[in-house]
């Protein structure tokens, strides 16, 4: 039975004694974490109820990102099951990954601008060619594409779908 808990890593301290939180992805016998990109001070975290305590001035917002994150997990575990599909804790965190900046992107949004670019230098054939291959892609994904769901295993299931269809 798949299992997502919010932990506070105490063995991580900064130099201000701040902990990251990790959500413990637990399927099988295997652990996985993901990191929520937030540290808090130790006395400032609840370990019976896995939460923020309110003397944290940001208590709420942290709290509620630590929801939002672990009902993630489990509607993605919920999908599986109904799927049919093997729940492991490596498959669970490749749908979790990290919130980054550089995960807010669009694929398409950057695959367009080279697309283009390659047009203004004249290079008409290299244009045509990765227009031909974005717009199979952009087909087969949907838009938009954030970069964080730009996994090996789309890519493999997309090279799967090529290899029967053509």
């Amino acid at each position: 039975m798949a299992k997502v808990t919010p932990v506070l890593w105490t063995q991580k301290k900064n130099k201000q004694g701040h902990c990251p939180i990790y959500l413990r992805i637990e399927a099988g016998d295997r652990r996985r974490y993901v990191s929520l990109r937030t540290k808090v001070h130790e006395s400032h975290w609840n370990d019976k109820a896995r939460r923020v305590r309110k003397t944290h001035p940001q208590h709420e917002a942290i709290n509620n990102l630590i929801a939002q994150r672990v009902a993630e997990a489990q509607a993605e575990i919920l999908k599986l099951r109904t799927d049919r599909e093997a729940v492991t804790a490596e498959g669970l965190k490749e749908t979790l990954p990290p919130e980054t900046p550089a995960a807010r992107g669009d694929f398409f949004e950057f695959a367009d601008g080279v697309v283009q670019d390659f047009e203004r230098r004249g290079k008409l054939y290299t244009h045509k060619r990765y227009k031909s291959v974005c717009k199979k892609f952009r087909d087969y994904t949907g838009e938009p594409l954030p970069f964080d769901r730009l996994t090996p295993r789309l890519l493999r299931d997309y090279e799967t779908h090529l290899i029967e269809r053509y």
